[in-house]
């Protein structure tokens, strides 16, 4: 069949829309961490327009293997979404390949600019995680710090981070104004690791763990002028830009992402360090429940294990030690609950004199809207946790919901499936209202709330 000219452009109008919407898809929709840093270069389509070669460059060659995996797995979503998203005929049957010509024009590119840039300093040629290595080695006043209220992957992140410095010969201070989970408790010493320090101390640096909004900051956090070099280590999707030195990793944990992080740098990980670091895998993937959880997950788990961490010890400090208060609190918490929109919006409500009356800590709260969430034909589940003035809100979803999108217009953040916020100066009754109409705009768009 000869292709007219007609047919030759209309090939290429409907490869360079589906090479746009692809490359859309690939950076807004997926979270496999494989396809993190793929780029679709071309798509070429067959005359009948049934069938398109989609190639695809990744920034190391040795990624590309994985990447094609990654690729031909979501084919059949990505296929479904191109049918939703352009007027076609027919929707093509995408194969996947992998793209070396960008790859041998960046090699050319690299010895040109190693001959040109000869003179840069090696600073600037550093990569984000080498430039770490350096200010870690070279620091001697080193602050840590995390997000308010910190849970099992923040407590462990930090934690691991500590013990590893503390390995290297390092001398590092932890700024935990809200504490650790009780869970935590046998890997640290408090007076040791939050060791005194004047609010006009000045650092060498301070690394900030495990997150993604100005507005998460632990109280007292040192200023601009004293913090020295400020170093976020952070893996959420939805963040604020802050930070001299971002290392972000879209993964499933800042656990996950430190023990890869000190596998480059060669930083040491004893039995201590991995079980800090398991814990914070554990507690951020719901024990490798969530869709967060991975293949190379497994794989660092795996290692961390062999390093001497224990699933046993893990389960028991995590989800065994329950204290009673906490478990009272849990029954007065389950007796608030109320389910709308059809069963799918689960709404808990924890007040402070619920906490009173089980003789809890704010801390206890932690996890209220999981346990909404569990029940089911729950889709969304919120908990609203008064303290003092603020009211502090903890979401988690199922199917395809993205809750860090809600939490966002309170100003809070997270994960697609577990986010939150603080609210200051507005009441449970008026922040629910919202909520309530956000939701039903989700799960049931076009109908009244």
């Amino acid at each position: 069949m000869t292709v007219t000219a007609a047919q030759s452009r209309r090939q290429r109008r409907v490869s360079e829309a589906l090479r746009a919407e692809l490359s859309s898809l690939l950076r807004k929709e997926l979270s496999d961490p494989a396809l993190a840093f793929v780029h679709i270069t071309d798509v070429q389509l067959s005359p009948d327009l049934k069938h398109a070669r989609v190639f695809f460059s990744t920034l190391e060659a040795a990624d590309a293997t994985r990447a094609s995996r990654s690729l031909t797995r979501a084919a059949g979503r990505l296929q479904r979404d191109i049918a939703q998203r352009l007027n076609l005929r027919f929707t093509p049957v995408l194969r996947f390949v992998h793209d070396t010509t960008l790859e041998k024009a960046n090699q050319l590119e690299a010895l040109l600019a190693e001959t040109r840039n000869a003179s840069l300093s090696q600073a600037q040629a550093l990569s984000l995680e080498e430039q770490l290595g350096q200010a870690v080695a070279s620091a001697s006043r080193i602050l840590l710090a995390t997000h308010r209220g910190p849970d099992a992957d923040a407590a462990g992140s930090l934690l691991g981070l500590y013990k590893m410095l503390r390995l290297m010969g390092k001398k590092p201070v932890c700024h935990l104004p809200d504490g650790l989970p009780d869970a935590f408790a046998p890997h640290y010493d408090a007076e040791e690791i939050s060791s005194t320090w004047t609010a006009d101390a000045v650092w060498d640096m301070t690394i900030v763990l495990d997150t993604g909004g100005l507005t998460q900051f632990p109280d007292a956090l040192p200023d601009e002028a004293h913090r020295g070099l400020f170093v976020v280590i952070d893996h959420h999707a939805v963040h604020d830009d802050f930070g001299d030195l971002q290392i972000r990793q879209q993964i499933s944990s800042t656990g996950e992402l430190l023990y890869r992080l000190a596998r480059r740098l060669a930083w040491p990980v004893d039995t201590d360090v991995a079980q800090c670091l398991y814990m914070a895998m554990v507690g951020d993937t719901g024990s490798f429940r969530y869709e967060n959880t991975t293949s190379q997950t497994h794989e660092v788990a795996a290692e961390l294990l062999e390093l001497g961490a224990s699933p046993w010890d893990t389960a028991a400090a995590l989800f065994e030690s329950i204290s009673l208060s906490r478990q009272r609190l849990l029954g007065l918490v389950a007796l608030t609950m109320e389910l709308s929109l059809g069963g799918q919006f689960c709404q808990l409500f924890c007040t402070a004199e619920m906490r009173h009356q089980a003789g809890a800590l704010l801390e206890d709260a932690d996890g209220l809207s999981q346990f909404g969430r569990s029940i089911a034909d729950v889709i969304v589940s919120v908990a609203y946790i008064e303290d003092g003035d603020a009211v502090h809100l903890s979401l988690r979803s199922g199917d395809d919901v993205d809750v860090a999108h809600i939490a966002a217009q309170f100003g809070g953040g997270g994960h697609k499936r577990a986010a939150g916020a603080t609210i200051k100066g507005r009441t449970v009754a008026d922040i629910r209202n919202e909520m309530l109409e956000l939701v039903a705009a989700i799960l049931h768009p076009g109908t009244p709330s």
